[in-house]
């Protein structure tokens, strides 16, 4: 297995124009804290989002009753200032929270705001999570 910095994956994600990237971040149980994909693979999606561009990053959160600490999780989010800045919608038993980044903003910019998502809704330091980058 080949170790990379999350700064590298990073920067990595926001160069490739592979198809199907996706940048996961996880607790170390596995369960999937936050998903971060490509514009142009959302475009695809069945979700009224908004409008985006190829070049856009779009995060993506989802909330359900059977994962870790959701309720306090979720109760973190709605309690965020950027809160409306995301678009949330609800797929069967899930609430999906998705917020488009523009692609012309730095790998720098990106990992900024990857870090404050996951401290500010789970209360977790980047350095506390497990990350995959990986296309289909």
């Amino acid at each position: 297995m080949n170790y990379i910095k999350f700064e590298d994956a990073i920067e990595e994600f926001q160069t490739s124009f592979e198809r199907k990237i996706q940048l996961d971040l996880f607790r170390e149980s596995g369960e999937v804290l936050l998903q971060v994909f490509k514009g142009y693979d959302v475009l695809n999606w069945k979700f009224d989002i908004g409008e985006i561009q190829q070049t856009d990053s779009i995060f993506l959160m989802f909330f359900k009753p059977s994962r870790k600490n959701n309720e306090n999780d979720y109760e973190r989010l709605l309690n965020t200032e950027y809160l409306k800045d995301f678009v949330e919608v609800t797929d069967s038993d899930r609430q999906l929270f998705f917020l488009k980044v523009k692609g012309s903003e730095s790998s720098i910019l990106l990992h900024q705001k990857v870090e404050q998502v996951i401290s500010d809704v789970y209360e977790l330091p980047l350095t506390e999570t497990n990350f995959t980058l990986r296309g289909f």
